[in-house]
């Protein structure tokens, strides 16, 4: 499900990304959770491939 105010602005690969980073932060069991860290490490990598972080 994705918000339609933002149609056409993401890719699908895009967004597939971001899901797979929610599903990794919701997983009922804390122990497998990602820590913080990665989580920042792996939204800093899709930005600087979209280059939307070079302003």
């Amino acid at each position: 499900m994705v918000d339609p105010s933002i149609r056409g602005e993401c890719s699908e690969i895009l967004l597939s990304r971001f899901a797979d980073i929610i599903s990794r932060c919701i997983r009922p069991e804390p122990e497998f959770r990602p820590p913080m860290s990665e989580i920042v490490q792996d939204l800093a990598r899709i930005v600087d491939a979209t280059g939307e972080g070079s302003e």
